[in-house]
């Protein structure tokens, strides 16, 4: 039999409580039942000489293992007896003298420090009548050593953290003062004090090493801070000046001790810099003494200046960042840290426990101790991912579950809240109403306790371009969205080769259906870098053409093509396709069969309109106004039908480019599929890759005035166009090896829209001469009575056409069109001939009823 031995705190006692089957055998012997196999009467206990030695017969398992079940079961060692500190004299107890500028006795502080560390402070003085009162004099000065401070013997003036520590340097030939309220972040002078602190023009302060210290040292402005640490390297946590000479330490090594360089940081220093030097520790040491906001301001302005110009800006701002965490993190001492089974790193954790049973705490309840649990797994926050955009943070959460860690990415206002957090239980966090205030206060401690070693990350909530590169093709930015949109954001990912991708696709583009659908695809992450507006192309026709197969080419450009990833079927709120042009923001949205939420709607033109204004609606939550989700990208829908219709909006037929597809696109569209959906994604990122380097604005520009110059079209439908031909032109290059292979301006003559087809006005004019066609009937001529039933008007011999007012603004109104929006420019146009008073009606005698009429010039 092999004994497992193991020394403790914990005694025999302490685990009774957790024992089951016990029997008690001569000589105080103990078998139990083994809490880890749960085998009865194989658990063998004996206390020998304070020590606890646990073993098991069946199992085997370490006394440590044993012992550190019985932990978790909630076995504590016993309390010592309290201390009554009445009757128990102290192991330390000081009386110090606060003086008067001119030595006399104006009060005292009483410290006394028990066996346990229990610390007790009192004041008293002698008042007028010569009886002791136990409290400070009312309106007294607040610094010890007033009277050494008055002599001036001395030109510098140390402040240190209380009053031992100031005795312990005045012991040494230091002059040293401190404040009676200890370590505060705001400390009460009286005008003596701050007159006599004020005539000392170098004030240096001594800081205890701990979080207090740090509070301590930032009171005292206009004084500079020496780092303990650096004078005294081995210093423990909450060591201090006392300490230091107590541990042999020397007046001359606080004389001599090495500040940081003091460096002129002026205009000419900065120009001398090179980019090792902007990110050397002595320069940001420099900046960070300077104790004036502003001045301290202006010095990183002049930095960053350099930086910029020397192209490492961002190189700057991280290493000024990771180094003010450094210093945040000074002032934060614990030994206690996370013990998680495989972690990434530990964290300190403060007063919490933590092991692969998870996280807990043990507290006092009456004279028993329990454990509160946080968490019953592993849980630790592992990114800090702050948004480049609007500076919001994110957490990255960690936690073990089913043998490996997971994650998930949540905003800090949830792991905040005590009501919010219980949602990540849908994540698989273990959490709920009882230990979610416990799983609060947890993380937000281990959050503020590890500020230099929990990794800060720049993240953003789209995909595109943003000012690290374009995401997610660069790792200077990370996306924190990928959790409300996990299925979009895994579809921009690769697979195969781009080689192999575009062997199988140059010989689709010669179908130039095809190729205008693919450069739409590329243009999308042109709209941005060329200034350019959102746009849509629409390929519409019968079914069995190919257009499905075509758009799922197009999207396999940038990833996974797949129906519900990349291509998404139209049948979607419209809140929802915003919300999704959001994420993408620069990567094209692929919608298929738009014709599936038309029931929704009377036309198209609303939904073009709202996604190519490139801005959804403003909302508002809790009264506060939440950021607007805006895109700059393309927009690639297939229907069985045009998406604009005779009556709509030149905005609408501006943005649109329409493309019947009245021949097949692809004809083995099932092939065609099973190789896309195994090779995608690759050429996104080389076509980036691509653009570096390229005048994209300029040659944009050149391309537009072409295609103006060709086509009798308007800017914006050029504007669309311009932008696809430009990325046919990259692509033919980068993707394909073709670069002579371009499409031209005089390809695309036939698929934009006439500046006629766009104007408004013209299309209802046009529209409205149908109607008069229709209707022919119902006018009579100037030389003919009309006995008809219906009487619109008349027909001259001269092609004009007397209209009545109320009949021409209802055809007009059915048909979607304002007869008072119109009826300027078809005056300008020659359509509509004005009265000679100028107006755009008359009243006349026609079929001998006088009724308002419409003069309209139809050419012959």
């Amino acid at each position: 039999m092999k004994r497992s031995l193991s020394k403790s705190e914990l005694h025999l006692d302490d685990i009774r409580p957790f024992l089951t089957g016990v029997k008690t055998k001569p000589g105080g012997h103990v078998t139990a039942t083994c809490p880890l196999c749960g085998k009865a009467d194989h658990l063998h206990i004996d206390e020998k000489g304070g020590t606890l030695l646990v073993y098991c017969q069946k199992c085997n398992a370490p006394g440590a293992d044993i012992l550190r079940e019985f932990r978790r079961l909630g076995a504590k060692p016993a309390e010592p007896e309290p201390v009554d500190y009445n009757t128990t004299k102290p192991v330390e107890d000081y009386r110090h003298i606060y003086r008067n500028p001119d030595g006399t006795e104006a009060y005292y502080k009483r410290r006394r420090k028990w066996a346990d560390g229990h610390k007790v402070f009192g004041f008293a003085y002698v008042n007028a009548e010569g009886r002791t009162v136990y409290t400070k004099p009312e309106g007294c000065n607040n610094l010890y050593n007033l009277d050494l401070l008055q002599k001036h013997e001395h030109k510098r003036l140390y402040i240190v953290e209380g009053e031992k520590c100031a005795d312990a340097m005045t012991q040494h030939g230091l002059l040293a003062t401190t404040s009676n309220t200890g370590a505060q972040k705001a400390i009460k002078l009286s005008s003596t004090d701050k007159a006599l602190l004020e005539s000392y023009a170098e004030r240096i302060v001594i800081p205890d090493n701990d979080e207090k210290g740090t509070d301590y040292a930032a009171a005292w402005q206009g004084a500079k801070v020496m780092d303990i640490t650096k004078l005294w390297p081995e210093c423990p946590p909450k060591g201090d000046i006392a300490d230091y000479f107590a541990a042999s330490g020397t007046a001359e090594a606080i004389e001599a001790y090495e500040w940081p360089v003091v460096l002129s940081l002026d205009r000419e220093f900065f120009e001398g810099c090179d980019r090792f030097s902007l990110i050397d520790e002595a320069l940001l040491e420099a900046i960070a003494a300077l104790t004036e906001p502003s001045k301290r301001q202006q010095v990183l302005s002049m930095a960053r200046f350099r930086a910029g110009e020397l192209c490492c800006k961002r190189e700057f701002e991280s290493c000024w960042k990771a180094y003010l965490q450094q210093q945040a993190a000074k002032g934060i001492r614990s030994d206690n840290l996370t013990k998680f089974p495989q972690q990434l790193f530990a964290l300190r954790c403060g007063n919490w426990s933590t092991s692969a049973n998870g996280v807990y705490r043990s507290v006092q309840v009456g004279t028993e101790f329990k454990n509160e649990y946080a968490s019953p797994i592993p849980i630790m926050p592992t990114e800090l991912l702050v948004n480049v955009e609007d500076e919001t943070e994110k957490i990255r959460l960690a936690y073990f579950k089913n043998g490996g860690w997971q994650s998930v990415v949540v905003p800090r206002s949830v792991l905040a809240n005590k009501n919010k957090i219980i949602l990540l239980a849908d994540n698989g966090v273990e959490v709920n109403s009882d230990n979610a205030g416990l799983l609060v206060k947890y993380l937000a401690e281990v959050i503020a306790m590890n500020p230099d070693i929990l990794p800060r990350v720049k993240s953003i909530d789209h995909m595109g371009w943003s000012d690290a590169g374009f995401v997610p093709y660069t790792d200077e930015v990370k996306l924190d969205c990928e959790e409300q949109y996990k299925s979009l954001v895994q579809a921009v990912s690769s697979k195969g080769t781009l080689e192999e991708w575009a062997a199988y696709v140059a010989p689709l583009r010669q179908n130039l259906y095809m190729r205008l659908i693919l450069a739409a695809s590329f243009a999308s992450v042109l709209v941005e870098r060329v200034s350019a507006l959102p746009f849509v192309l629409h390929l519409w026709g019968g079914t069995g053409s190919g257009k499905t197969v075509a758009m799922m080419v197009a999207a396999s450009v940038w990833g996974n093509p797949g129906m519900g990833k990349l291509v998404r079927t139209m049948n979607m709120t419209v809140n929802s396709m915003m919300s999704t042009a959001s994420i993408l923001r620069n990567l094209p949205f692929f919608g298929d069969e738009l014709q599936t939420i038309k029931s929704r709607f009377e036309n198209y033109d609303t939904l073009i309109m709202r996604v190519t204004e490139g801005l959804d609606r403003g909302r508002m939550t809790n009264a506060t106004f939440q950021r607007q989700k805006s895109w700059l990208n393309s927009f690639v829908f297939t229907g069985e039908e045009p998406c604009t219709k005779s009556q709509s909006g030149g905005g609408v037929k501006n943005r649109v480019i329409e493309v019947e597809c009245d021949q097949q696109i692809i004809s083995n569209g099932n092939a065609v599929v099973n190789f896309i959906t195994q090779h995608f994604g690759c050429a996104g990122r080389a076509f980036i890759e691509a653009l570096e380097g390229k005048n994209l604005a300029a040659d944009y520009n050149e391309i537009m005035r072409l295609v103006l110059e060709v086509t009798d079209t308007t800017e914006k439908q050029a504007m669309a166009m311009a932008l696809m031909l430009q990325a046919d032109a990259i692509a033919s290059k980068a993707i394909f090896g073709t670069p002579g292979d371009v499409l031209s301006p005089e390809d695309i003559v036939g698929f934009v829209k006439s500046k006629a087809e766009v104007d408004v006005s013209e299309r209802a004019f046009n529209l409205i001469v149908d109607v008069i066609g229709a209707n022919a009937d119902k006018f009579d001529t100037e030389f003919h009575d009309f006995a008809g039933y219906a009487y619109w008007g008349r027909r001259r011999n001269d092609g004009v056409i007397m209209i009545n007012k109320t009949v021409l603004e209802e055809e007009l109104e059915k048909k979607g069109f304002d007869y008072a929006a119109l009826k300027k420019k078809w005056a300008e146009a020659g359509h509509l001939l004005k009265t000679k008073q100028g107006k755009f009606f008359g009243l006349y005698t026609l079929n001998h009823v006088r009724a308002n009429y419409v003069a309209l010039y139809i050419k012959g």
